[in-house]
């Protein structure tokens, strides 16, 4: 967080936001509440969970590289909230030393989380990097395939058999470099900013390294010299493309995740606005390549099981068919919030495969955007409905609320018989095991996914406490459901309403959920698992009164509308 009152973002980043049609007011609003100046518990547990990191750090010559340091889970450790400390397997070669800027990129890609942080270097001797956190945030799961990847010990790496062959080229890439980034579906990019002088916004320089990801060939190459990738619908701070913007360098890799086959490319960046001719684009970002290196068995990786794409990536269009869902039904649900139930189509000969899901995902769909313009918009609801719920395996309900562009076209013209696009299911906000109870802590319509989970426990036999917070009984989704669901498991399931509105509520309580009403509930923090899903202020208050109350930060998980 920016002290006094400096914005959170840089000058060059504002101008991307502002070309892109952005709220600036309500994006800095949203960087001030994300980006903070430590890290929290839960990131901090994260990172040392981690057995890759990936880095930005600038060369001899200015030039930004991105890079990936590995090594056994617990090679990372956080001393305290502002600090990093790394131990990697790998040896550090010069471009790492004290004073320097860094950008870092925690992945964990089989369960598709990640955190951003952004600091400097404080000391780099005894095979350590010791570093100061400047920035810390969380990105969205967004565009990550889930892929599960062991890191060799050097023992093993060795026995693999890789001979480490290096190449390196100015300009055009070989062939073999340019069938790996024709193929890939992930690639990392660091850039960098400099403060300029009497610059108003007040932010200091810094590197940067982020994620992206689409469909295998996302990335196109304009002969073998130049390459081009799509700018996906994302968080709107623009951090690299405002670095771009400023600077226009940027150090890419890309990773072969069978071999650890490593591909540095840096170029001169450049951003097209108006380049919507790749699938899903809002934008287009081309790269000049200026050098690159590529090392066979760069990484001491493992690859295991398959890749599963994510369900936001967009579709080549001769996949429209296979991805076309049917509404077949529409109801109320509370005051301004309706069920939509879907069911994908089944072929001449009833054959269709199931859509299967776990209590919590969500479900993405594409959507033409209704204002008129010719673009398609990603749109991601929590499915509302349980597994068992459904006769038709090809069927499930998403609950919506009347708020926003996109729900508000579904509330007003969306029937029955009508037809979306539909990438497919996803996240990982799903039941855990813990020996205790489940403590489920729901704000507005972040009921959806509660309601699921509630039913999903109960069937494991686990006791269930649910506090459910809303403005009025009016438009609270599933309250009377809920009653019910309680009076039938006495004992097991244990419903708590709060009406935060000035209307007060006919039963329940009257107020907001708070720590205190956690604290009432009696729970063991430290055998209990705590879900949260509501308004981003509404969770950013509840996960601090469970931290303070004990609960460790690995039984804590939620869910966000934010992305």
């Amino acid at each position: 967080m920016l002290p006094g009152g400096a914005f959170t973002y840089h000058k060059h980043e504002q101008l991307v936001q502002a070309m892109a049609g952005v709220d600036l007011a309500s994006t800095e609003e949203m960087g001030r509440r994300f980006i903070r100046s430590y890290m929290p518990e839960q990131h901090r547990a994260f990172y040392a969970s981690l057995e890759s990191i990936f880095v930005c750090v600038r060369d001899g010559g200015g030039m930004p590289r991105a890079m990936a340091l590995t090594g056994r889970a617990g090679f990372i450790h956080s001393p305290s909230p502002t600090e990093l400390v790394i131990s990697s397997q790998q040896a550090y070669d010069t471009v790492f030393s004290a004073g320097k800027a860094i950008g870092l990129l925690g992945l964990e890609m089989h369960t598709r989380r990640r955190n951003r942080a952004n600091g400097v270097i404080t000391s780099a001797e005894g095979g350590c990097l010791h570093i100061r956190i400047v920035e810390s945030y969380g990105n969205c799961p967004k565009y990550i395939q889930a892929r599960t990847l062991c890191v060799m010990s050097p023992d093993e790496a060795l026995s693999s058999g890789s001979q480490h062959a290096e190449q390196s080229g100015k300009g055009a890439l070989g062939k073999a470099q340019a069938d790996m980034v024709r193929r890939a579906d992930t690639f990392f990019v660091a850039t960098h900013h400099e403060a300029e002088p009497n610059d108003p916004v007040g932010v200091k320089s810094g590197n940067d390294i982020s994620h992206r990801g689409g469909p295998p060939g996302f990335v196109q190459l304009d002969g073998l010299d130049r390459l081009r990738w799509p700018d996906y619908i994302g968080n709107n701070f623009f951090q690299t493309l405002g670095n771009i913007h400023a600077n226009h360098q940027a150090g890419l890799l890309f990773i072969d995740f069978e071999t650890g086959a490593t591909l540095q490319i840096s170029g001169e960046a450049d951003i097209d606005a108006k380049d919507v001719s790749l699938p899903g684009a809002q934008r287009a970002v081309t790269v000049k390549i200026i050098s690159w290196v590529y090392k066979e068995g760069g990484l001491p990786l493992k690859a295991q099981g398959c890749v599963q794409a994510s369900p936001y990536n967009p579709q080549p269009t001769d996949a429209q068919s296979r991805r076309l869902i049917t509404c077949v039904g529409v109801s109320e649900a509370a005051e301004d919030i309706k069920t939509f139930s879907f069911s994908r189509p089944r072929t001449e000969s009833g054959q269709s495969s199931p859509v299967r899901y776990t209590p919590g995902q969500y479900a993405s769909f594409d959507i033409q955007d209704p204002s008129g313009e010719e673009k398609t918009l990603n749109r991601t609801w929590t499915i509302s409905s349980h597994p068992s719920e459904q006769t038709d395996t090809n069927a499930f309900s998403i609950t919506v609320k009347n708020v926003g562009l996109i729900s508000g076209w579904l509330h007003s013209h969306f029937r029955k018989g009508d037809v979306l696009e539909w990438r497919g299911v996803g996240g990982e906000f799903t039941p855990q095991i813990h020996p205790g109870p489940a403590l489920l802590i729901a704000g507005g319509i972040g009921i959806t996914p509660m309601r699921t989970m509630a039913l999903e426990f109960l069937k494991q036999e686990k006791q269930v406490v649910l506090l459910y917070g809303s403005r009025s009984q009016e438009d609270a989704a599933f309250l009377q459901e809920l009653q019910e669901l309680a009076a039938a498991n006495p004992g097991r399931f244990k419903l708590v309403f709060s009406a935060s509105g000035k209307g007060g509520t006919r039963t329940g309580r009257k107020g907001r959920v708070d720590k205190g009403l956690i604290e009432e509930q009696g729970l063991d923090a430290g055998a209990t698992g705590a879900y949260m899903c509501g308004p981003e202020p509404f969770m950013a208050a509840i996960g601090t009164a469970l931290q303070e109350l004990g609960f460790p930060g690995n039984h804590i998980y939620s869910e966000s509308f934010s992305f």
